[in-house]
Formats: C-alpha cells, structure tokens, sequence
C-alpha cells in the first residue's frame, strides 16, 4: 500500500467509510482531524500521558508517520479493522504503535454477544472471534457484553507492533466530548484485563504476543486541549 501526504485538511475526508454521514463538525472523524492536521509531532499534553507509561523511556515522542483510516487485515470477518489514526512513534532507543479511536458522542458500536447473534455465527466471525480471543489471551472469559470495537482496534495496534517489530503498543481513546456510556465501555474492556481505567491516563503494560501493550483515554476539549 502506497500512502500520498496530506496537504488540506479535506484529504482526510475521502479516506472515510462515509464521508457525507462523518464529515461534520462535532463529529469525531472531523474532529480528529481538525486536531492532527498539520502537525508534525506529539502535542505535549499527549506526551505527559505517554511518558505516565511504564518502561516507556521518558525522552521526547517523535512521529516517524502517521496514517489516517489505517485498515488493518484481521483474520475471518467481511472487512478490516479501520483505525481513526495510525502513529508510528519513537521515544529514546524504542519504537511503538498508537493506534488511536477517536470519539464524540459515538458508541463503541454492538457488544460482543449482539455482534454475534446479527444474522447467524458464520465460520468467519467465528474465526475471528477466536483469533481476537486467542490473541488478547481473554478464551476463558465472558466477552459478551463487551464492545467488539475495542477488541478489533486493541488487536490492531498489536498486530502492527508486531509486524514492525515494535517495542510496544498503546491503543488510544481520543474523546472530543465526554461520554459516560463509552467511558464505562472502555472501563469494563479494560477491567477484563485486569487493569483500572482513568481519563487523561495510561494503563497497562499487557504483554500480548510478546508486545507490552498500553492502553490509555484522552479527554480533549473542542479548543484542543486537555
């Protein structure tokens, strides 16, 4: 895959999935890209999250690059896994990925069990239920009611880590507008694996496939700051 720079912040626009439903100010995809758009590196308030990372060294976050609408290919399903916003990062002698959801006052989308049971269990949301599973090592756990979105993109940010062979990953919640249903989403996900959710935090590490995976909430106001 071949990607062109941005030169406007309307190239964003026709990366999307539906561009005349998502493109509209106060939602997030516009949103996202109001915040990223032109910058060339990590905004500090992100930094000061970044560095709250444990064994994430503390010297300044570079973006080698940065991929708007990434797809990342997941085994079984219709489609691929596509983030709001890819980060290849650098910190000291250690490379991560960040793959970032962005959110207003969107949903996570369906829950396991309902994502499940939409139409019948075929062999391909089989598949990759047990890949998902196999991977965030959660086989043995009750995901039913648990957002499928957040499995699908904390497996994206893995999956790329590994093919680039990062030192780590962090699968990022960045909320324009803030939202108790997705906060206690992402607070239930999380506690599924163990971890305590906070806002303007990081949690983890989870090591998942030998990468030390983070996971942290960005509370942004609509002026671009924390």
């Amino acid at each position: 895959m071949i990607y062109i720079p941005e030169k406007e912040i309307e190239d964003w626009k026709k990366l999307l999935a539906d561009p005349q439903k998502q493109w509209k100010d106060g939602y997030s995809a516009k949103e996202l890209a109001k915040y990223w758009h032109g910058k060339n590196e990590i905004p500090k308030e992100i930094q000061q999250i970044i560095h709250k990372g444990v064994n994430i060294p503390r010297e300044d976050v570079e973006i080698i690059f940065a991929v708007p609408e990434y797809k990342v290919d997941i085994p079984g399903g219709k489609r691929p896994s596509q983030n709001d916003l890819f980060l290849l990062l650098k910190t000291g002698a250690s490379t991560g990925v960040m793959m970032i959801e962005a959110k207003c006052m969107e949903s996570f989308g369906p829950i396991v069990g309902d994502w499940k049971n939409d139409g019948e269990l075929s062999n391909g949301k089989k598949t990759r239920l047990d890949y998902l599973s196999k991977l965030l090592e959660i086989n043995e756990k009750n995901i039913d009611k648990i957002r499928y979105q957040l499995l699908h993109r904390t497996a994206s940010a893995v999956i790329m880590a590994q093919k680039i062979k990062c030192d780590f990953a962090i699968m990022a919640v960045q909320s324009f507008q803030f939202s108790e249903e997705s906060f206690s989403d992402y607070t239930s996900f999380l506690e599924l694996l163990g971890l305590n959710a906070m806002k303007n935090g990081i949690c983890g590490p989870v090591i998942f496939s030998g990468i030390p995976t983070y996971f942290c909430w960005i509370q942004i106001s609509y002026n671009g700051g924390i």
